[in-house]
């Protein structure tokens, strides 16, 4: 009897260390769980934020070109003019 309780007493015992490290080692999974999901979000973020400022400098170097163009045609149109303008003195002074 006595040796029957005692050994139920150490089984009981082994389960009861056995749950305990069981607890122990879930605890730790979630944590880690969570740390990771805390940097995917912060990853995530990160590349959303570098996708938006990319997509940003993109349109800027888009307008930069626009600009640039309009400037270049404008620029074309007024040499034009100039060089019309001198074309019709010289026929004005050649009749």
């Amino acid at each position: 009897m006595k040796d029957e309780r005692k050994r139920k007493r150490e089984i009981t015992k082994e389960e009861k260390l056995i749950e305990k490290k069981a607890k122990e080692e879930e605890k730790d999974v979630k944590a880690q769980n969570k740390a990771i999901d805390k940097d995917i979000k912060k990853y995530s973020k990160d590349v959303k934020s570098t996708w938006k400022k990319e997509e940003k400098r993109k349109a800027q170097m888009k307008k930069m070109g626009e600009k640039a163009q309009r400037m270049l045609e404008k620029e074309m149109r007024k040499i034009e003019k100039e060089r019309l303008k001198d074309e019709k003195k010289k026929l004005v002074q050649a009749c």
